[in-house]
């Protein structure tokens, strides 16, 4: 008792102690903890003001801990700055090994990490995403996000371009998606996302190959493949549509996007249609007036064609 006495003292010292260890016999012991040695919690007790040495607490005698952000952690995961990846990287490395211990806010900080390394539209930064999340799944003491933390892993796998693995994954959980924490939307737009960057790859190809080839037409082989691309892009831009008609702006993005493929390859007639939908169907402010005066510019062609 008397060690914790004066373990207890820097309650009362200059500076805050910054994290605490609950025991399972009640007690609690303040200062900071410096991480994990032999299935041990090592903690430096703060007296008067300063780390004073090193004690280890077998995990089996751990209740639960406490982290207390220091302002400049605190000031860093607030941020959401992209600049800021590897100071949230070093956070994220010594959080992570306090995943399985009650209490502690790891958790919160890999999906907040997880969360922007997806805003980087960058690959790796998205297989580094997956690779947290697993880990929280795996380890995490918190199992009441689980349904959330899959949902976010799916997104991202998405992110990264694994969209065959994202559905399949999808699937297997489809009968949860009226829990509160199942984020379905989340997911599709996520794979909507990827099947635009996938179908503006397809589309820069054919615009890249008529400009190599101006007599592609008489060229099999050519034309051939710029009819596949051409298919490929219009098939992915027409996602939204065919199988995800809850997300209103996508579907209407991919309509215009299909329209102005459409007028680029003379089919004006469907260009029209096409836009038309967007006019029905989709009402999206931004969406009407592109569709809209694509009409009027197709209208305008035809007329001076005439």
């Amino acid at each position: 008792m008397k060690v914790f006495a004066t373990l207890l003292l820097c309650s009362f010292a200059s500076i805050a102690c910054a994290d605490i260890v609950f025991l399972k016999g009640g007690q609690q012991i303040s200062g900071a903890i410096k991480g994990l040695d032999s299935g041990s919690i090592v903690l430096s007790p703060i007296i008067n003001g300063e780390e004073s040495g090193t004690i280890k607490f077998k995990l089996n005698r751990v209740e639960k801990i406490k982290f207390e952000l220091l302002e400049e952690e605190e000031a860093i995961l607030k941020s959401r700055d992209i600049s800021k990846l590897s100071a949230y990287d070093k956070i994220w490395e010594f959080k992570k090994a306090f995943l399985g211990i009650q209490g502690n806010d790891a958790l919160k900080v890999g999906v907040s990490y997880a969360k922007l390394l997806l805003s980087t539209d960058d690959i790796d930064s998205a297989e580094k995403a997956i690779a947290i999340y697993d880990l929280i799944l795996q380890e995490s003491w918190d199992k009441s996000k689980t349904d959330s933390i899959t949902t976010q892993r799916i997104a991202a796998l998405a992110k990264a371009g694994k969209m065959d693995q994202a559905l399949a994954e999808y699937k297997k959980i489809e009968d949860k998606s009226d829990n509160v924490g199942f984020q379905r939307k989340e997911v599709f737009e996520q794979i909507v996302e990827s099947k635009f960057l996938e179908a503006d790859l397809a589309w820069t190809e054919v615009l890249k190959l008529e400009k190599e080839w101006p007599k592609w037409h008489l060229m099999p082989e050519i034309r051939s493949k710029r009819m596949r691309l051409l298919h490929e892009a219009l098939d992915k831009f027409h996602e939204p549509v065919s199988n995800y008609g809850e997300l209103e702006k996508q579907a209407a993005e991919g309509l215009l996007r299909s329209a102005q493929i459409y007028k680029h390859i003379g089919d004006n007639k469907t260009a029209i249609r096409t836009a038309n939908m967007i006019l029905a169907v989709y009402p999206s402010p931004f969406h009407v007036e592109g569709a809209k005066r694509l009409i009027k510019k197709v209208q305008s062609d035809d007329a001076l064609s005439q």
